[in-house]
């Protein structure tokens, strides 16, 4: 299996379970939108909006497999073998309407790609309706896990011109788009390029976007952090002048809405303050402990080095404090670019008699370049989802910022080549900044 495809392998997996393409559930990025509170509630705090945030750490957790107990992970084992089996006793042509398209769903949870995009390109030339969008949303997925990325850029182009933009397309796009940045391929910018005026039209409509079959929606601030996802793109390219171009369209789009939801507005604001932060010096972080040895001072290395790597994360996520120990090893690998990684823990959970203790709670943080951060700084960054990554150049200055994929340590995997190519850029002439999202 390639690099880029083991990125992706855990996130497409969660997404067949938790309905990315079609199981019973809202899309991943979407929400069922809370009414807008009447002008005298808008002070109050929502009950809604406090279960959404006590929520999240949980949320964070059990997106991610490497969280999952052993039963979990062997009832899916069991699961998927099962519809492999059964997918390959199946045959696409004997099956029409939601059979076909249920056939579909079976062969992706058992992982047959192959079968998987046969039934939906059959049930794409069929003309149904109902299940189009998600036909066209499994067929990406299938074509990107066999590797015909050429293919699944067009199915995705295919999908964009034919169908009313909406949820299932939005996110097919932005999954698509992800991968193809992740995998350093400049298709990514294109595509996100192409689906951007959709988007500014959707989200100046104001309210969540509709699923066209289904009800799920899809939140102004999800549509807005996909349409900022091609300025960071954009930035990443050296096209800062499009960019800008792009940030305009967003926010003038957001200027003749009456109302956003207060879920939204956090991550507008999120997505706001990361872009904020390219190109601009490492804000200051206050650091409280070191984890290194006894006798660690917990500062950052005075040396900036090459280039200076944060991994931050709560300490409710297990995913993010198992990437300690590659990027232990990422330090090692690196040490003689001069490249500086740390970890920054911000710590959430507060000590109770029934609870282990502090020092329990943390003690597979040692020998680990991890550092104590307060809670508030993953605002500081717009830090919303984790793992979260922040890295600067030789002269401290951000150059990429966003979530990145738990093997993004690994030797020559995803932030060796992010570290790369800023080195090359502040050797040459051209310093733009780098980013994901």
């Amino acid at each position: 299996m390639s690099r880029n495809r083991v990125v992706m392998r855990y996130w497409c997996v969660v997404a067949l379970i938790l309905g990315v393409y079609g199981i019973d559930v809202p899309l991943l990025g979407q929400t069922n939108v809370p009414p807008q509170p009447s002008p005298n509630e808008s002070s109050r705090r929502r009950p809604g909006q406090s279960y959404q945030e006590a929520m999240r750490p949980l949320d964070i957790v059990r997106n991610s497999l490497d969280n999952w107990s052993d039963a979990e992970l062997s009832a899916l084992a069991a699961g998927m073998h099962e519809a492999k089996e059964a997918c390959s006793q199946a045959e696409p042509e004997d099956y029409s309407g939601d059979d076909l398209y249920d056939l579909e769903r079976l062969c992706a949870l058992g992982q047959d790609w192959s079968a998987t995009n046969l039934a939906a390109a059959r049930y794409l030339a069929g003309g149904s309706e109902m299940h189009r969008a998600h036909s066209y949303a499994m067929s990406i997925d299938a074509l990107i896990h066999i590797d015909d990325i050429a293919h699944a850029v067009k199915t995705a182009r295919d999908m964009l011109h034919e169908l009313p933009y909406d949820p299932v397309v939005a996110q097919s796009f932005w999954y698509l788009t992800t991968y193809l940045e992740r995998s350093f391929d400049k298709q990514a910018l294109e595509l996100a390029s192409e689906q951007q005026a959709s988007l500014i039209t959707a989200l100046s409509k104001g309210g969540p976007l509709k699923d066209t079959h289904g009800e799920a929606a899809m939140s102004i601030g999800t549509l807005y952090e996909i349409g900022l996802h091609l300025a960071f793109l954009q930035r990443y390219a050296g096209k800062e002048h499009d960019a800008e171009y792009t940030i305009h369209q967003l926010k003038a789009a957001l200027s003749g809405l009456t109302s956003i939801d207060s879920e939204s507005q956090k991550i507008i604001d999120s997505g706001n303050t990361r872009y904020s932060l390219l190109g601009k010096h490492l804000p200051s972080v206050n650091v409280s402990r070191s984890f290194l040895s006894v006798a660690a001072k917990a500062r950052f290395n005075r040396d900036l080095g090459s280039s200076t790597v944060l991994l931050m994360f709560p300490d409710s996520c297990g995913q993010c404090r198992r990437m300690l120990k590659t990027l232990n090893a990422f330090n090692a690998n690196e040490a003689e670019a001069r490249i500086h990684a740390y970890g920054l823990i911000t710590e959430t959970q507060p000590d109770a008699p029934s609870e282990p203790s502090r020092e329990a709670r943390l003690k597979d943080l040692e020998g680990t370049p991890t550092l104590i951060v307060p809670s508030a700084s993953s605002d500081a960054f717009g830090a919303k989802d984790f793992p979260f990554a922040v890295v600067t150049d030789q002269s401290g200055r951000v150059q990429y910022i966003g979530v990145i994929p738990t093997n993004a340590f690994d030797r020559d995997s995803y932030m060796h080549h992010i570290v790369q190519r800023i080195s090359n850029a502040s050797s040459s002439t051209a310093k733009q900044p780098i980013s994901e999202q």
